[in-house]
């Protein structure tokens, strides 16, 4: 079974010919990208974040996975811990 990035990596550059590329304009070959490993160090927090008078709740992600997290009452959880546990509120 080939996984999404071995199909990925068998596909070809995209160029300014397909539509959908037109206007984009990348500067790193796909070629150059790999899957992402284990989590790696938080970066630091940016001026936006500086700016905030207030933070109600933080999550942090690194690399995709949610290595920290912290609210007032409120919770972080996949989508599969959702639909499996019955006491999350249903929208």
């Amino acid at each position: 079974m080939e996984t999404a990035y071995d199909v990925f990596s068998s596909l070809d550059e995209p160029t300014g010919a397909e539509e959908d590329w037109r206007y984009v304009d990348y500067d790193l070959p796909f070629s150059d990208l790999a899957l992402a490993g284990d989590p790696a160090t938080p970066m630091p927090p940016g001026d936006f974040i500086r700016a905030l008078d207030e933070v109600s709740g933080r999550a942090v992600i690194v690399d995709g996975t949610v290595t920290h997290h912290e609210a007032d009452g409120l919770g972080v959880a996949s989508m599969a811990e959702i639909g499996a546990d019955r006491h999350y509120s249903r929208v």
